[in-house]
């Protein structure tokens, strides 16, 4: 399955907080206990050097993080395919672009992993008039 277009804004000096849900073709959510996740934010696709936002989540310990990228636990005999972003405002005021393009990925957990690209797309920055002064 080819990855899903999605583009998003972040609003420059305010907190992000979004969440995809992974379904397959039928629609069932797709069980992501285990598996990684890792989200770049680059000026363009072939851009080199460091990303705009590195963002990685690690299923094989389970551990959840403020910010970033979560995988949402399974609750009971509910599967959960979502992944939550979350960047804290203290990182959205540094940001300068005006476009930027992502892409997010999962990583099964499995001894030979499988690398399955969800979504793309670009990321526009809606910019702040009020700052804080430090």
């Amino acid at each position: 399955m080819a990855a899903g277009q999605y583009n998003f804004t972040i609003e420059q000096g305010a907190t992000l907080k979004k969440q995809f849900t992974y379904k397959d073709s039928t629609g069932a959510v797709v069980d992501l206990d285990g598996y990684d996740a890792r989200m770049q934010i680059r000026a363009t696709v072939g851009s080199t050097g460091d990303p705009i936002e590195n963002l990685t989540y690690s299923g094989q310990d389970g551990s959840r993080t403020a910010v970033g990228l979560n995988i949402l636990p399974t609750t009971g005999s509910e599967a959960s395919g979502t992944i939550e972003l979350h960047i804290h405002h203290a990182s959205s005021s540094l940001y300068t672009f005006d476009q930027a393009v992502y892409d997010l990925e999962i990583v099964s957990g499995s001894t030979f992993p499988v690398v399955t690209r969800l979504l793309q797309g670009t990321v526009t920055l809606d910019k702040e008039v009020t700052t804080v002064s430090a």
